[in-house]
């Protein structure tokens, strides 16, 4: 399921799915499968104008983030490291912290431990690990 620039909601369904919601603030929900929230670049999804993944199954779905370059400042593409929960950003990282009834995962590209990147996950208690993501 593809978005456009606006702000989408895209709803899965009993299968597997892919989901890219694109620009805009944009409200993802898999469904019943092992499904895919694809993102290809940091401007999908900003700490201002934040996606939301209505139901991330931890070890099931997975957030797809290897089309985006972990460090800016160095040539080539580089892969996240995975900072696991931390309140904090962590440089060319991704971390993740429980706010409220929300997961909120982070995600540095310029090396300067300031979000550049953020989604929700409707929900806590997720465990997340790096093998919830494609880095």
């Amino acid at each position: 399921l593809l978005g456009a620039g606006d702000n989408d909601t895209l709803v899965g369904g009993d299968g597997n799915d892919t989901l890219t919601g694109g620009a805009g603030v944009d409200t993802l929900t898999g469904g019943i499968g092992s499904d895919i929230f694809n993102y290809g670049s940091i401007s999908e999804s900003t700490p201002a104008s934040f996606d939301t993944i209505a139901d991330f199954v931890h070890g099931t779905d997975k957030i797809d983030l290897s089309s985006i370059d972990a460090n800016t400042a160095s040539g080539g593409d580089q892969a996240f490291l995975f900072g696991g929960q931390n309140a904090a950003t962590v440089a060319n990282s991704i971390t993740w912290s429980e706010v409220g009834a929300n997961t909120i995962v982070r995600v540095d590209v310029n090396g300067n431990a300031t979000a550049d990147f953020q989604i929700t996950l409707t929900g806590t208690g997720l465990g997340l690990t790096a093998s919830d993501f494609v880095l």
